[in-house]
């Protein structure tokens, strides 16, 4: 049984540009994934990536810098266009 995460690509690319950005700046790469209630649809955002947190991450919560590698691995095939 192959498990996958649902979601749209809208709330991928969010979620992918955020983490991308933050694994950009040195001082943001080793802190802990906070999504904010101002960020818009932080709700998606949110759960999203508990949803991966549960699944590639023992449920445990990540940094922004290993977020972005894992959605650089499963988004490898695609082409996001942020």
């Amino acid at each position: 049984m192959v498990n996958i995460i649902k979601t749209n690509y809208d709330t991928l690319r969010k979620l992918y540009g955020l983490a991308r950005k933050n694994d950009c700046n040195v001082n943001h790469k080793e802190l802990s994934v906070k999504i904010s209630g101002q960020t818009k649809h932080n709700h998606e955002l949110s759960q999203l990536y508990l949803d991966i947190c549960n699944k590639y991450n023992h449920s445990k919560q990540m940094k922004w810098g290993e977020l972005y590698k894992i959605l650089k691995e499963l988004t490898k095939d695609k082409q996001i266009e942020l």
